[in-house]
């Protein structure tokens, strides 16, 4: 399967060069597409590549990240459900779904410098839009006892193999810092 996007998303099937199915919700051009598990949602039917599949899509000027499911009996056009973050997202990394009980783990990079943390089971509809369940931001100390903290923006973040612990980038792109954070969700 491979995704592309303009204003519409299309799922294609590479062994026929041909288009599966289409996808709308985005008012504006989609600029990331990501698939966001692997896994059948019924373990005891067999797994026709397809069924099950969630991808993520986000679009310029867009403050909403959409997660749509890919089922063969339903051609449902709709996202299923949406996270919501503090500005158009500019880099995104997840951990996959291996099992029906494992929650995706999202971490979202906005044009803001913030970064979005998500945890969610992906299980079908969601109605309302998911808020982070954890956002992290960095600015420098200040200097004097009047000054102000000044943010330094976030440009990327990547989750580490334990999916215990983000590497975060942040600073100018010509001389970046890279700093390994360990997730604590009481923190």
């Amino acid at each position: 399967m491979l995704l592309s996007a303009g204003r519409t998303i299309k799922l294609w099937v590479l062994e026929t060069k041909e288009v599966y199915r289409h996808f709308t919700g985005h008012a504006t051009p989609v600029s990331s597409l990501m698939f966001t598990t692997i896994r059948p949602p019924n373990e005891s039917q067999p797994f026709d590549g397809i069924t099950g599949l969630y991808f993520l899509s986000g679009a310029v000027h867009d403050r909403l990240l959409n997660v749509w499911q890919v089922r063969s009996e339903n051609k449902e056009k709709s996202a299923v459900m949406s996270f919501t973050v503090t500005d158009e997202p500019v880099y995104i990394d997840l951990t996959l779904s291996e099992n029906k009980e494992e929650p995706v783990k999202l971490a979202v990079v906005c044009r803001d410098g913030q970064v979005h943390l998500f945890e969610h089971i992906l299980n079908g509809y969601c109605k309302k839009p998911l808020t982070s369940n954890c956002t992290i931001q960095i600015a420098t100390p200040g200097k004097g006892k009047k000054s102000t903290p000044k943010p330094i923006p976030i440009l990327a973040a990547g989750f580490c193999s334990d999916k215990m612990s983000l590497l975060l980038v942040y600073g100018s792109w010509f001389q970046p810092t890279i700093e390994r954070v360990a997730l604590n969700s009481r923190e």
